[in-house]
């Protein structure tokens, strides 16, 4: 089974409205979730393994990334801190936030 990580640790009306994903996507990756402790009982932990410190993260490879974070230090902890085949959402490039081509409709 492939690897996925949503990043989404900001506001928890947020946090717990993304969730709705969780099913569709537990059928076909096994999903990571990177949050904020606060927000860690609003996610299903039999749908996802849920993490607050990007470190945590260091030793696992992720397919896809959906980077849902505008936050330049977590942006920047997840390009470098994580290995990772495809991100789609936010990103840094050339010192600005930024989110990809295939985000575009969301964005």
């Amino acid at each position: 089974m492939r690897n996925i990580l949503i990043v989404k640790t900001g506001a928890a009306g947020d946090v717990l409205r993304t969730t709705y994903v969780l099913k569709e996507l537990a059928d076909i990756y096994t999903v990571y979730w990177l949050t904020d402790p606060l927000c860690v009982d609003l996610i299903d932990s039999n749908l996802a393994k849920t993490f607050t410190n990007i470190h945590e993260l260091s030793d696992v490879y992720f397919d896809l990334v959906y980077s849902l974070e505008e936050d330049e230090k977590l942006l920047l902890g997840v390009q470098h801190g994580c290995k990772f085949k495809t991100l789609i959402g936010y990103y840094i490039s050339e010192g600005t936030i930024q989110y990809t081509e295939a985000a575009t409709e969301w964005f």
